[in-house]
């Protein structure tokens, strides 16, 4: 039975092409290298600084397809609340945008899943497993991304009683 399961699920994730990719990152460095490293993927990915560009880049004519937030500065809690942002946006072409959360833990991954992310990534990681992770949020059926997020929430390891 786990082997349907398995095959069902692999076959609601789509093979992606190059997409548009808004990379918010706080620090100009890090924003341009992972800038650099979608579009070495063949993505178009565009870069923003801080909450107010992040808003304005999405509100373009041609949205962001995926969102890459990786904000230091206030760690997760920065993350979440341009997550909130994006999530609770009354345009759908923004509000059901997906969402890859890169954080230098996993300590919060519980919260980043329950917030509403499509993927979420730990530092320090490949280059690889950030374009993974972008072509599986982007590949995922709509109608499969809640139950995508249960199935990581469960298998997120309990921190209780330690």
């Amino acid at each position: 039975m786990a082997r349907r399961r398995a095959k069902k699920h692999e076959a609601t994730v789509k093979p992606v092409g190059p997409a548009r990719v808004l990379v918010v990152h706080d620090e100009p460095d890090g924003c341009e290298l992972l800038v650099r490293i979608l579009t070495k993927a063949g993505h178009e990915a565009d870069r923003s600084h801080d909450f107010l560009e992040m808003t304005d880049r999405l509100l373009t004519p041609r949205p962001a397809e995926c969102v890459v937030l990786d904000v230091a500065v206030g760690g997760v809690g920065g993350n979440l609340k341009l997550l909130d942002a994006i999530r609770s946006h009354y345009d759908p072409a923004i509000s059901g945008t997906r969402v890859v959360l890169v954080s230098s833990t996993n300590s919060n991954a519980i919260f980043s899943w329950q917030a509403g992310i499509d993927e979420f990534v730990a530092r320090p990681f490949h280059a690889d497993t950030l374009v993974a992770a972008v072509a599986s949020a982007l590949g995922r059926e709509e109608e499969e991304r809640p139950r995508y997020r249960r199935d990581q929430l469960s298998a997120v390891p309990s921190t209780r009683g330690r």
